[in-house]
């Protein structure tokens, strides 16, 4: 059976989507897991939709919401919707309430699910 594609949800500096092909034609006919130490956007990740997977980034904000979608998908979904709506209604004035916070939580390491979204 064919896999459904998946593209990544967030771009990334350093992203390696263009290398698919180079990196697919180095990796090995079989493995039992899957490790990326850079997921960033998970260009790869998603590319190979691996059975057993270990991800990991430097970005701890990034590495949290990969841990909500996969722990707590429809929250984290809930979360999206409100923002997308919030936007529709209150345009410029939500954007910037929403990044002042979003930027407040950031220094504060205060991850999460609304952090995710």
């Amino acid at each position: 059976m064919k896999k459904q594609a998946i593209t990544p949800f967030v771009k990334w500096a350093g992203g390696k989507r263009q290398l698919l092909p180079a990196i697919k034609e180095r990796l090995p006919e079989k493995y039992n897991r899957y490790f990326e130490p850079f997921v960033g956007g998970g260009a790869v990740l998603f590319e190979l939709q691996p059975k057993k997977a270990i991800i990991n980034d430097y970005n701890r904000s990034l590495v949290h919401t990969y841990r909500s979608i996969q722990t707590m998908p429809k929250e984290v979904m809930a979360c999206v919707e409100q923002l997308d709506q919030g936007l529709i209604q209150g345009g410029r004035d939500y954007y910037y309430e929403k990044r002042a916070l979003y930027n407040e939580k950031m220094l504060k390491e205060e991850y999460d699910v609304w952090m995710a979204a």
